[in-house]
C-alpha cells in the first residue's frame, strides 16, 4: 500500500470513531433541549415588555398588526417550548431504557391513543425532529424579537416632534 492508500485508510478509521454512540447522542440532544427553557424565558420577557408598551400609548393599526404578528409568534413559541420540553424528557426515558426502542414507541403510541409504528424510527430520525423543534422555537422567537423591535420604533416614532 501507498502512502496516499495508507493516509486514506487511517482517516476513514479515524472518522469512524469518531461517530458517536447512539446514547451519547441522545444525552446530547437532550441537554441541547434543555436550553430551549432559555428561548422560552426570552420569549416570555418580551411578551412583558410587549405588553407594557401596547400599555404605554394608544396603538394605530400598523402598531396592532405587528402586536397581533408578535403574539401569534409568542404563541407558537409557548407551544413549541412545550414540544421540545416534552421531547427532553421522552429523551431522558429513552436514555433510561436503551435498547427498548420498540417498547418506547409502543408506550408511547397507546399514551397518544394511536398505532404502534411499524419498524420504529431511527435514533438519528428522532434527533432530527427534536433539532427541528427547537429551531423552530428559536425562529419564532427570532420573529418575535422583530416585531417587537418594530413596535418599539412605532413608539419612538410617536413620540418625537415633527420635523
Amino acid at each position: 500500500m501507498d502512502d496516499a492508500g495508507a493516509r486514506e485508510a487511517a482517516t476513514l478509521t479515524a472518522s469512524a470513531s469518531q461517530v458517536p454512540d447512539e446514547t451519547v447522542s441522545a444525552g446530547v440532544l437532550s441537554a441541547f433541549l434543555r436550553a430551549g427553557r432559555v428561548v422560552d424565558h426570552a420569549s416570555s420577557l418580551l411578551l412583558l415588555a410587549l405588553t407594557l408598551l401596547s400599555l404605554a400609548q394608544p396603538v394605530g393599526t400598523v402598531h396592532l398588526a405587528f402586536l397581533g404578528i408578535a403574539l401569534a409568534l409568542a404563541m407558537a413559541e409557548k407551544y413549541y417550548a412545550w414540544r421540545v420540553a416534552l421531547d427532553d424528557r421522552l429523551f431522558e426515558v429513552l436514555l433510561r431504557h436503551a435498547g427498548q426502542a420498540q417498547q418506547f414507541d409502543a408506550a408511547l403510541a397507546h399514551m397518544l391513543g394511536r398505532q404502534a409504528p411499524v419498524g420504529g424510527r431511527s435514533l438519528q430520525g428522532r434527533c432530527q425532529g427534536a433539532r427541528r423543534l427547537l429551531l423552530r422555537q428559536a425562529l419564532c422567537l427570532g420573529g418575535q424579537v422583530v416585531a417587537t423591535a418594530v413596535i418599539f420604533l412605532l413608539q419612538i416614532a410617536k413620540m418625537m416632534p415633527p420635523a
